[in-house]
């Protein structure tokens, strides 16, 4: 009874970032640490998936017209690549607790490439027309 009061607060508190998969995998979950671990690690795959098919979308911008900007788009996603590489490891350290490990380092990282995705689409939407 304990893990489903805990586990109905983690899911009301963590954003869903509109992924229903995520959803009904932690709802059909046994609710044990390695199950939440796979729907986290999922998700994850998800989103990066999103965010591969932004970067392709990258080449819908016209260099003809838009050089400086693709040139600056692909430096900073160096540079996102970089801090990626790091970001939400906090949570990945023995000290938080399994729970926050497999629940929150997901949702972290889920989080900040769907925010990357939002910022790249951005980018297309404004200097994408050919």
């Amino acid at each position: 009874m304990k893990n489903i009061a805990i586990l109905a607060f983690l899911i009301a508190s963590t954003p869903a970032l509109g992924d229903t998969a995520y959803d009904e995998c932690m709802k059909n979950s046994d609710e044990t640490n390695a199950s939440w671990n796979i729907c986290g690690i999922e998700a994850v795959k998800r989103a990066e998936e999103a965010l591969r098919i932004s970067i392709k979308n990258l080449d819908k911008i016209n260099p003809e017209y838009h050089r400086e900007a693709i040139d600056n788009i692909r430096e900073e996603q160096k540079e996102w690549d970089q801090y990626m590489s790091k970001a939400c490891q906090v949570y990945g350290i023995h000290e938080v607790g399994r729970k926050h490990n497999v629940l929150s380092y997901h949702s972290c990282k889920r989080k900040l490439i769907v925010d990357r995705v939002d910022s790249l689409n951005s980018y297309i939407d404004e200097f994408g027309s050919k």
